[in-house]
């Protein structure tokens, strides 16, 4: 049997968005306005769609998790998602606390869902992430992402090698939508490819790399003009929360979780 981790925030804020309605009253006033009986249906609609989806996983079962709003990256970096100044779509308080209270949705208040599918993946003998986010490939374990439609692209298996590299990778070149900035002109392509130049096999950091990889990562964000810490910040706030047997991670800030 597979499990089926799901990230359900955006399940949720397209629920909620979808149902929203303008009404006009009289010639100058305009109401917004949504049901909540509308917004359960459109995510029930929404998951049942999904799972179709993924009708290619045999034996399936499912789980989705909810982000707490007291996220422990603050603590390393207020400014974390501080660029996110969208409102949240009406209904969206509510319909999150009914898919906690009445469907069994799990949430942590310092967590991501994202972390917290990452932190139980490997008690499952068989599961895979389903999310949109990228930072998936750095965890060790099956991935499928969602495309903007929500459509799940095809299975991803990542090891601990190319998950310790796709971090890194997150790290030097930052990621913008989450309010984190890379080291000076270094972008996904030139970080993979400075990376490469470091490692014994394309894509991968073997255990016995760690600690000069990520020496060098520090050098570098120290010769592009960073202060003294700021790789370390960024590795800390793209990291997701999970098992990697005991290897090292030099590059994690205590995040106090």
């Amino acid at each position: 049997m597979t499990t089926i981790l799901i990230d359900g925030d955006g399940l949720l804020y397209r629920a909620c968005k979808a149902v929203e309605i303008e009404e006009q009253f009289g010639p100058n006033h305009h109401v917004l306005f949504s049901s909540f009986h509308d917004a359960k249906d459109k995510y029930n609609r929404l998951l049942e769609d999904l799972l179709d989806n993924l009708s290619d996983v045999d034996d399936l079962r499912y789980k989705v998790y909810l982000s707490g709003s007291h996220n422990w990256r603050y603590q390393v970096l207020p400014s974390y998602k501080s660029n996110r100044v969208d409102r949240k779509p009406l209904c969206y308080a509510r319909t999150k606390e009914w898919l906690l209270d009445d469907c069994s949705a799990v949430m942590e208040s310092s967590m991501e869902a994202d972390d917290l599918i990452a932190m139980v993946m490997s008690t499952y003998e068989d599961c895979a992430a389903v999310s949109q986010d990228k930072d998936f490939y750095s965890v060790p374990d099956k991935f499928i992402r969602l495309d903007g439609d929500m459509n799940p692209q095809p299975t991803a298996l990542t090891t601990p090698p190319s998950a310790r590299f796709n971090h890194l990778v997150q790290a030097v070149a930052g990621d913008r939508v989450d309010g984190y900035y890379g080291c000076k002109g270094y972008g996904p392509k030139k970080s993979v490819k400075f990376l490469n130049d470091l490692v014994s096999v394309e894509d991968e950091i073997q255990v016995n790399e760690i600690q000069d990889v990520w020496k060098e990562v520090e050098d570098l964000f120290t010769a592009s003009g960073h202060e003294m810490g700021e790789a370390k910040v960024n590795a800390t706030v793209a990291h997701l929360i999970h098992d990697d047997s005991g290897v090292d991670r030099p590059w994690l800030i205590d995040y106090g979780v």
